[in-house]
């Protein structure tokens, strides 16, 4: 349909995991892994293909900007994390929290699962590997995305700020 006319361009941006403060207050799914953890649940091994929520608005901007955006795809994430490896980072940034790092095996995750919502949506993440490659949007658009790190502190003290846990 693009390709028919030529006064609308197209450019398809893919985020990966979407974390970070939210822009107007809702909650959204992924804010319950930081309340599982920052609440002492231990960590089922799933990766996260981590996108700050800030950073493909920022693609968007970048690639509005760009002709040479036009007609390409997009990766708007910055890294993969795992769940433990968020646990360790918000046990050393929140040591009055009851983070724990410890990693739950993926058969108790699956029981689990049959109890608790939550571990129904961890349960089917167990074993999935992404590893995009968000060079393009870095090279052609000059796009910052923030790390994955930033991206799980600040999720975390936006809800904390606002009493969400």
């Amino acid at each position: 349909m693009i390709e028919k006319q030529d006064h609308t361009k197209l450019v398809t941006i893919l985020p990966g995991a979407i974390l970070g403060p939210y822009m107007d207050g809702k909650r959204s799914s992924t804010d319950h892994i930081f309340e599982m953890l920052l609440k002492g649940t231990p960590s089922p091994h799933v990766i996260y293909p981590v996108g700050d929520v800030r950073d493909p608005a920022d693609l968007h901007i970048l690639a509005t900007k760009n002709d040479a955006a036009d007609g390409k795809r997009f990766i708007a994430e910055s890294e993969e994390m795992t769940m433990p490896q968020m646990a360790r980072i918000l046990k050393e940034a929140y040591p009055d929290r009851k983070v724990n790092t410890m990693v739950i095996p993926d058969f108790v995750v699956s029981i689990m699962a049959k109890f608790q919502v939550p571990m129904k949506v961890l349960n089917t993440m167990i074993g999935l590997k992404y590893h995009r490659d968000n060079t393009k949007a870095r090279r052609l658009l000059g796009w910052k995305p923030r790390t994955a790190k930033e991206t799980v502190l600040d999720t975390t003290q936006y809800l904390i700020d606002h009493h969400i846990v």
